[in-house]
């Protein structure tokens, strides 16, 4: 600054005489990051780091903290969850004691038992088993809804043997204490049970499928209670209904109905259309056949194009077959057959279940194989290009024998799907929880932080844990163009000083976090960091319209010699500087010249600063304006002024000053002549200059 000699005096005169307070020559500021979890794409500038950074690789942002990234392996550990369920036939996760983790439910067909056994801590290794009923002849198949919506989670199960559907309602919230419901009780053969809003009405129904009555029905929760249901038939002739699913098959808004049956022809599943929502008309479509003796149902998207798809498997002497349809036009009207693996050791498939199990954005298939001599498998079908048309079979455990119902759930609360299954020849339940290692390194760009001053740069600091074999590192930049960052500084290993790491005066910085491990077993955690500085003098941002659209010209051209101007008042006593958002165009034959003025565009001069097109870059900067310190007249209209090319310029090269659309800033305008400044128009509310204002 002009005055800087002089000022510097007089404040170390006042130095002897008062004590330091916050109105000192420098003044501590710091930026911290502790969250990252809103995720990446925020390049910036921005004032505030919050919860989201630029981009990463490697590194899990999944939480408040970063670590590395874990790649999952394809080897499984066993966990055993029960010795002792005589022959599981269905099984079924849902949070029944209200813990905030999976519990496992089961189903057994040869002891007529409804079990649920309670996740104790939530790790999937301690598991108390708690009796719901130990008389329910033939449970057979069993589903968790909250179906009185009381916010605890309730059973239905279906008694193959009992001929009925039966609720469980979750009287104390936690499992103890259970009120049975008949839903159904001459409901012969019943297979299978499924809970959806069937007609939309925000209550949970319950629909079933009879083998040996042939039907497809749903009951309506009529007042949300779950002790009162209201019957509605959807088929009541489909030859050994064994397996129904529901959900909204043509995209129209309405639940539909899915089944697989035993004993059909060209309609071993079918699905019927809900006509107008209410679940009281239907239309029977079917989609394939020839399986004899469906044993497994399930629905999703296997070909990756937004429409659902429909798996399905038997076990019949006439045909043991593993097909998927592809909803080839999306209305689930046309259908094309896929034929899928089986390993060659293995006859059939017994159950499968839909989900993405690798995390790659495509469904794969859990899968049991089955032979007549009881050598059973578990294994995971990985849907290799997303199209359903290349799988790759994963053995995950080939001892499962009598391996008949699979699940995909999260039982020990990592994040990561594992696989539950009941074995109905060994009488267990076991589950498989996929094993990963920690890659060996990763990295964290963080966004373009604008300090909105010209920073003499403190200290970086952060927070977090290093286990043996890993360590946190980080690199840094700064620049006064966020579009031309610059080379990053070498690793920092410890917190510390910034001083000959970041050069001063510099208004923009960034970071990047590295994360490195030589153990696959643990991982590095940050918890936070933080950069700090001091302002360089007295300089405080006083006035900051940021807000950039298009450039507006500062040239001599045909049309006109333009020139800008920009409106403000200050709110502190002292001006010090300004900064404008400008760049120059081609080569320009005169210098730029920047003016402070009050009262009008064109009237009294305070200070001009001028700039040869040499120190005028050709990108998008702030370029600083160093005006003498100016005492403020309170109220008064100054003007940052851009003015007119001089005389005698021929080419039509010059200067652009960003500006935004709109009223950005209340207490000024946008100027701007093309007469040479003869005539200044000002347009208040249309657009408003890009400019920043400093004092104290």
């Amino acid at each position: 600054m002009k005055g800087l000699k002089l000022i510097i005096f007089m404040f170390c005169i006042l130095a002897l005489l008062l004590p330091l307070s916050s109105s000192s020559l420098q003044r501590d500021s710091e930026m911290n990051q502790d969250n990252w979890s809103g995720g990446s794409g925020v390049l910036g500038p921005v004032t505030s780091w919050g919860n989201t950074y630029y981009l990463s690789d490697n590194i899990s942002d999944s939480s408040s903290e970063l670590e590395l990234n874990k790649t999952l392996s394809t080897s499984f550990l066993m966990h055993l969850v029960a010795d002792d369920v005589q022959e599981p036939s269905s099984i079924y996760t849902s949070d029944i004691d209200g813990d905030d983790d999976l519990d496992v439910l089961v189903a057994t067909t040869y002891s007529d038992e409804v079990v649920w056994l309670e996740n104790v801590d939530g790790t999937g290794l301690n598991w108390v088993e708690h009796m719901i009923d130990d008389n329910y002849d033939g449970a057979y198949s069993i589903v968790s809804e909250d179906v009185d919506n009381d916010g605890d989670m309730d059973i239905a199960v279906s008694g193959r043997y009992d001929n009925s559907i039966s609720l469980w309602i979750n009287v104390d919230g936690v499992g103890l204490s259970w009120n049975q419901v008949i839903v159904n009780g001459d409901f012969s053969g019943a297979s299978c049970v499924y809970m959806f809003d069937v007609n939309d009405d925000g209550y949970i129904d319950i629909l079933g499928a009879a083998a040996f009555d042939d039907d497809i029905a749903w009951w309506e929760n009529v007042d949300g209670t779950g002790l009162n249901w209201v019957e509605h038939m959807v088929d009541d002739n489909y030859d050994g209904a064994r397996k129904v699913r529901a959900c909204d098959m043509n995209d129209d808004g309405y639940v539909d109905i899915i089944g697989a049956c035993s004993l059909g022809t060209n309609d071993d599943v079918a699905w019927w259309e809900n006509v107008d929502g209410t679940g009281l008309n239907w239309i029977k479509h079917p989609i394939g056949g020839g399986l004899s003796f469906a044993v497994s149902l399930e629905i999703g998207d296997i070909d990756g194009d937004f429409d659902l798809d429909i798996v399905a498997s038997s076990s019949g002497i006439l045909y043991e077959g593993f097909v998927w349809w592809e909803n080839v036009d999306g209305d689930s009207l046309n259908w094309m057959e896929h034929e899928l693996p089986i390993d060659p050791w293995y006859e059939w498939v017994q159950a499968v279940y839909l989900t993405d199990f690798d995390n790659d954005n495509d469904i794969d298939l859990l899968v049991t194989q089955n032979t007549d001599f009881y050598g059973c498998a578990i294994t995971w079908y990985e849907n290799i290009n997303g199209t359903g048309t290349d799988w790759l079979i994963h053995m995950v455990d080939d001892t499962a024998d009598g391996s008949c119902c699979i699940l995909g759930t999260d039982l020990n609360n990592d994040g990561q799907e594992d696989i539950l299954a009941g074995m109905n020849i060994d009488w267990n339940l076991k589950w498989w929880e996929q094993e990963f290692g920690f890659n060996e390194n990763g990295t964290l760009i963080s966004s373009i932080l604008d300090t909105q001053t010209t920073p003499i740069w403190g200290e970086i600091s952060w927070t977090g844990i290093e286990p043996t074999n890993t360590e946190i590192s980080c690199k840094v930049r700064s620049s006064n163009d966020y579009l031309n960052m610059g080379p990053w500084s070498t690793s920092i290993h410890n917190p510390g000083s910034l001083q000959g790491i970041l050069t001063d005066n510099q208004t923009y910085a960034q970071y990047m976090i590295i994360l490195e491990t030589t153990d696959s077993l643990v991982s590095p955690v940050v918890e936070d960091i933080a950069i700090s500085w001091n302002l360089t003098s007295y300089d405080q941002l006083d006035i900051s319209q940021p807000i950039f659209d298009r450039g507006f010209p500062i040239r001599h051209a045909v049309d006109g010699d333009w020139a800008g101007a920009q409106s403000f008042i200050p709110t502190l006593n002292t001006l010090t500087k300004t900064e404008i958002y400008l760049r120059k165009f081609g080569n320009p034959e005169f210098d730029l010249t920047v003016e402070l003025r009050t009262n009008a565009p064109q009237e009294t001069l305070i200070d001009t600063i001028t700039f040869t097109p040499a120190e005028v870059s050709t990108s998008w900067i702030w370029l600083e304006v160093d005006f003498e310190d100016e005492t403020i007249n309170p109220g008064t209209d100054y003007f940052i002024v851009c003015p007119p090319a001089p005389s005698g310029v021929t080419t039509s090269f010059g200067y652009e000053w960003g500006y935004s659309f709109g009223n950005q800033y209340n207490d000024g305008a946008f100027w701007f002549t093309r007469d040479g400044g003869v005539l200044w128009r000002d347009l208040p509310t249309m657009y408003e200059f890009t400019f920043r204002t400093y004092g104290y």
